[in-house]
């Protein structure tokens, strides 16, 4: 059976005075002529008590105004004490249901107990040892009640642990991690994806990769780590396996069971794409000894091609899916397709895309993109006047 590689996360003193021995001599009190009155007379004699009514809604109201021009500042501060205590009591109730009973509702208990203690010592209080600990014992415990590796679940606990590593800034240890996710999915949907019955699961797998292959690029390219190669590589890899799936699934059709594919949209495929071409127009040939050097006009070429992707890959995205920022998304690579023009010196070509870019963003609201148009075709226009 295939396994992956990631398992391993008083009584009182009475005092009688001495008693006299001659009792004083009892004199009989004389009778009262009223002592005849029956009970029911005796009463009514009495001064009867006022019983004191009810208050009121407006004898409440009246009171709590007059308690509060008595003493402003304490009734302020005991409302201001109360609704503290009413929000942290919401606060309390809602941290329980979100981490503590809804998010566990798939694990198994002995699983979710661990998963509890570790995501409160990630997102509550954080001590990233005792969190390391309970997510390594949360992957054992599930290894031996025998939940299933490559489960949404369980690839999603391993993922949650290479977050809280980059919380903690350990980016090198949360790329180890995900890249032996990475690496144990490929394996799976390489060994066991084409068999009958997992053409479902594979989907699922291939699309959680394809996202673990974008925060690669994302961790690769971080200021503390600088791996521009490993960067372009992982997000590449993310964008092929998306259109290459995409494509598959046009020409061969779905197969039954498969499910439905990720969008561009969802796997961050456009935007990614885009950002891939800025990198490639913005590097220097590298010199790689016995091999001819990379031109920068190939570069500049490579880039708008990517760029070009990105803008076709959006303009497959339909509502409900398309969103704003993809939109975005598209007037940014058009502006790209301008620069990469500029820079291979086709000024027509570039003030076309400035142009269309603008329009794009202004249509959008999206008034940086309207700005660095505006910009671009008045850098254009000092151009052609020297």
């Amino acid at each position: 059976m295939f396994t992956p590689r990631l398992r391993t996360l008083l009584r009182p003193a009475t005092n009688r005075g001495p008693q006299c021995l001659r009792q004083p001599r009892i004199i009989a009190a004389p009778r009262i002529a009223i002592q005849h009155r029956t009970i029911t007379e005796q009463q009514q004699a009495r001064p009867q008590k006022r019983r004191p009514e009810p208050r009121t809604d407006g004898s409440a109201s009246q009171a709590a105004k007059a308690l509060f021009k008595r003493y402003p500042f304490s009734m302020s501060l005991a409302a201001f004490m109360i609704l503290s205590a009413a929000g942290c009591l919401m606060y309390v109730n809602y941290v329980y249901h979100s981490y503590f009973v809804g998010a566990f509702h798939k694990f198994p208990e002995p699983v979710a107990k661990q998963l509890r203690k570790a995501l409160y010592y990630t997102n509550i209080s954080l001590e990233p040892k005792k969190a390391l600990g309970y997510y390594k014992e949360a992957l054992r415990v599930a290894d031996e009640v025998g939940m299933d590796p490559f489960s949404d679940e369980i690839i999603g606990v391993k993922i949650q642990l290479a977050a809280m590593l980059e919380k903690i800034q350990q980016y090198e240890k949360a790329i180890h991690v995900l890249e032996i996710v990475k690496s144990d999915c490929l394996e799976w949907i390489e060994q066991l994806g084409g068999k009958e019955g997992n053409t479902g699961k594979r989907t699922k797998v291939l699309a959680k990769t394809v996202g673990i292959s974008v925060k690669l690029g994302e961790l690769y390219a971080n200021d503390y780590v600088k791996e521009k190669e490993a960067a372009e590589e992982s997000l590449v890899w993310a964008v092929e396996t998306v259109l290459r799936e995409q494509q598959r699934r046009e020409k061969e059709g779905v197969k039954p069971g498969e499910g439905d594919w990720v969008t561009p949209e969802e796997s961050g495929g456009a935007l990614e794409v885009n950002n891939l071409s800025i990198s490639l127009a913005q590097q220097n040939p590298p010199i790689t000894p016995g091999q001819p050097s990379i031109s920068r006009p190939a570069l500049i070429s490579n880039a708008q091609e990517w760029a070009k992707k990105a803008i076709s890959t959006t303009a497959k995205i339909t509502p409900p899916e398309r969103t704003e920022e993809c939109d975005i998304g598209c007037a940014v690579a058009t502006y790209n397709l301008g620069e990469f023009a500029e820079m291979d010196g086709d000024i027509a070509e570039a003030r076309k895309k400035y142009e269309e870019a603008g329009s794009l963003a202004k249509a959008l609201g999206f008034k940086e993109g309207v700005m660095n148009s505006d910009k671009a075709l008045k850098r254009l226009s000092g151009s052609m006047k020297t």
